[in-house]
């Protein structure tokens, strides 16, 4: 079964025709490399496939009880947002009740006798509900993550508004792994990244159960991470199985 399909797509912007009955099936478990021309749609694409861009013609269907994420180029998040609370976003039940134990931790530091005593009581409720929901499993996931793609622990309080770009880069990216979609959709995911967090990135993918399909100009990224190249070129798409070396030849 699939897990995404494109059947008969058609797009025209003005006079420019991007796609002509465009056909492509995304099956569980694979990493496509998807290639072309800059200009040619890629990124339209994945607008398309996450429903920000109407198609002329033609269906996208995804599948009941599928979950796509996309990570774009221009991330946008909350301002009043540190870091930490943009990862927990990822899942928000959970972020409600870890907000809650960082603000009753910060509330015990001045208090005493019955004030502190209530205070504990809260925490203790709280931390429970937080158990209960598997919220230290997902913090550690969440942890490595922001650790494994580059923002260090003491940039985890810092306030979205003062990241540079890079950081705002990895922060999306983190933001979309934790969340743990079924199909990722990446728009040239290593910009921003060094090469130690390119190389967990690597590991995390050729370990990650769902699909992937990847937009990249990085060849030997393609080469050790696709299973499947997808050509777009002259308005359609062609896939060719193996990897970016395995296509060229």
């Amino acid at each position: 079964m699939s897990l995404c399909s494109l059947s008969n797509i058609e797009k025209t912007f003005g006079k420019r025709v991007l796609f002509d009955r465009l056909n492509l099936t995304v099956y569980p478990g694979e990493r496509i490399g998807f290639i072309g021309d800059n200009g040619s749609g890629k990124t339209t694409l994945f607008k398309v496939i996450m429903g920000q861009v109407v198609p002329d013609q033609g269906e996208v269907a995804i599948a009941r009880g599928v979950k796509a994420g996309y990570l774009a180029q221009d991330p946008v998040f909350d301002p009043a947002n540190s870091v930490i609370d943009e990862a927990e976003l990822a899942f928000a039940d959970l972020h409600r009740l870890s907000h809650e134990l960082r603000e009753l931790e910060h509330a015990m530091h001045d208090k005493q006798g019955d004030e502190l005593g209530r205070i504990l009581r809260d925490y203790q409720h709280t931390q429970h509900e937080f158990e209960l929901a598997g919220g230290y499993a997902w913090r550690h996931r969440l942890e490595a993550t922001l650790l494994g793609i580059g923002l260090p622990r003491e940039s985890w309080e810092q306030d979205v508004t003062t990241l540079s770009g890079g950081q705002r880069s990895r922060l999306a990216l983190a933001k979309l792994l934790i969340s743990e979609p079924d199909l990722l959709l990446l728009d040239e995911p290593t910009n921003h990244l060094d090469l130690a967090a390119i190389e967990w990135l690597e590991d995390y993918l050729l370990s990650f159960k769902g699909a992937v399909v990847l937009i990249s100009h990085d060849r030997f990224l393609l080469d050790r991470l696709v299973t499947r190249i997808a050509w777009l070129h002259d308005l359609h798409i062609d896939t060719f199985p193996g990897n970016y070396s395995a296509f060229v030849q």
